[in-house]
C-alpha cells in the first residue's frame, strides 16, 4: 500500500509538472573520481523558451538502499536563460563552470548501486529525476542509467545526450560521456583528460572571496575580471549590488544583520555563487 501511494504521489508530481510548463532538467552529472571525489557536480540546463529564476528550487540527493534524502541543495536567485546551464559542485576550484559550490567540498554524491538525484520546483513540486547504476523506483523516469561513472578515469561522467534530451527515460537519454560543466554535452566517451579544462586552468580563473564568516566588509581576488557581484539574503532578495570591472578589491557590507547570505559573482569567463555568513 505504501508503495501504491508512493508511485501515485509521483504520478501527480510528473502531472503537475506538465500543467507548470517549466523545462528545466537535470543535464549532466559527475558523481565518482579516481581517488578522493573532490571534482563532482550536477550540471542544470534551461530547455524552455523562457527564463527561469532558480530561487528556492531545490536538488535532493537520495540513497537508493531506503529511498531517503541523505542531502538537499536549496538554490539561489539565478535567473537561467534558455539554453543555459548552471552548475553545482563541491569545490569550485575543480570544477570548470561551477555556479554554486555546496558546502560539502567532497564526496558530495554518492556513487551508487543505485542511487538519485531529483530536481524539485520552488513550489515543491517534483520535476526531473535520473537513478544512475540501477532503479531507484519513486526516482526513475523509465529505466535506470546503466552506464556507470568509473571512478578509475577522470572528466567521465553521465551527460543527456543528445544534450538536453528528455524522453522521460533515464537509460535512453543519459549515458557515459566526456564531462562539460557549463557547455554543450558531446559524444566523445575516450580521451576525456585531453578535452576537459585541467584543474592548473581552473584555478588560473578563479575569485577568491574572503573572510567568510565576515564582519563589515569582504575581500575578493583572483586573475581574471570581476564584472559583477550581487549578495541576497535566505529569501532571494539583493542587500547588495556592485559592478567593480576589476581583478580584486573590497566590498562593504555592514547595514545588514547577522545570518546566512548568498554571494553570485560573475567573472569574464563565468558565473559562480556560494555561501556568506556574516558575523
Amino acid at each position: 500500500m505504501k508503495k501504491l501511494l508512493l508511485l501515485l504521489t509521483i504520478l501527480c508530481s510528473i502531472t503537475s509538472f506538465a500543467q507548470l510548463g517549466t523545462k528545466l532538467v537535470i543535464n549532466e552529472v559527475d558523481y565518482d573520481q579516481p581517488g578522493q571525489d573532490s571534482a563532482e557536480f550536477i550540471e542544470l540546463k534551461n530547455i524552455d523558451t523562457a527564463k527561469i529564476d532558480l530561487n528556492g528550487w531545490k536538488v535532493k540527493l537520495i540513497n537508493g538502499s531506503n529511498g531517503l534524502f541523505y542531502d538537499s541543495i536549496t538554490l539561489p536567485s539565478y535567473l537561467l536563460d534558455t539554453g543555459k546551464y548552471f552548475v553545482i559542485c563541491g569545490d569550485s576550484t575543480k570544477v570548470k563552470n561551477c555556479n554554486y559550490q555546496a558546502s560539502k567540498n567532497s564526496n558530495l554524491i554518492q556513487n551508487g548501486a543505485p542511487d538519485a538525484i531529483a530536481l524539485y520546483h520552488q513550489n515543491g513540486t517534483l520535476m526531473d529525476a535520473v537513478s544512475y547504476e540501477g532503479n531507484v523506483i519513486a526516482y526513475v523516469e523509465g529505466t535506470g542509467v546503466t552506464s556507470n561513472d568509473l571512478g578509475s578515469n577522470a572528466d567521465e561522467g553521465i551527460s543527456r545526450y543528445p544534450d538536453g534530451t528528455d524522453t522521460d527515460n533515464n537509460n535512453n537519454d543519459f549515458s557515459l560521456r566526456c564531462t562539460t560543466p557549463g557547455a554543450k554535452n558531446i559524444a566523445a566517451n575516450t580521451g576525456c583528460n585531453l578535452i576537459t579544462t585541467t584543474k592548473t586552468q581552473i584555478n588560473n580563473i578563479q575569485t577568491e572571496i574572503y573572510p567568510n564568516p565576515f564582519t563589515n566588509k569582504i575581500n575578493y581576488s583572483g586573475t581574471t575580471m570581476v564584472k559583477q557581484i550581487i549578495v541576497y539574503d535566505v529569501l532571494g532578495s539583493v542587500v547588495k549590488k556592485s559592478n567593480p570591472q576589476n581583478n580584486s578589491g573590497e566590498l562593504e557590507i555592514n547595514h545588514i544583520p547577522s545570518g546566512i547570505y548568498f554571494i553570485s559573482i560573475e567573472t569574464e569567463h563565468t558565473t559562480f555563487s556560494k555561501k556568506l555568513i556574516k558575523e
